[in-house]
C-alpha cells in the first residue's frame, strides 16, 4: 500500500469517528487541530492494527500528530511486517 493510500484511509476513519467530511481534513492538520482526542484515537489504531495486522503504541498517535507523518510510520510498519 501507498503512503497516499493510506493518508486517504487515514482520513476515511479519521472523518467517520468524527462525523466530518474528508475535505475537511488536511494531510499537515494536527489530530488534535482536527479534534481526535485518545478515545477516538484508540478506536482507529484498532481498527488499523486489525486490518494491517501491526503493533501501534498509543503514543505514536501524538508523536506522529499529522496525517502526513502518521502514514509515513503505518507505511513503514506494514513494510516491517511483510
Amino acid at each position: 500500500m501507498e503512503i497516499h493510500e493510506l493518508q486517504a484511509e487515514l482520513k476515511e476513519l479519521i472523518a467517520g469517528e468524527l462525523y466530518i467530511s474528508t475535505e475537511k481534513i488536511k494531510n499537515e492538520d494536527t489530530f488534535h487541530d482536527i479534534g481526535l482526542d485518545s478515545i477516538t484515537a484508540t478506536f482507529i489504531l484498532d481498527e488499523i492494527e486489525n486490518k494491517y495486522e501491526i503493533d501501534i503504541k498509543p503514543m505514536d498517535v501524538w508523536e506522529h500528530p499529522t496525517i502526513e507523518t502518521f502514514s509515513k510510520l503505518l507505511h513503514r510498519l506494514i513494510h516491517e511486517r511483510a
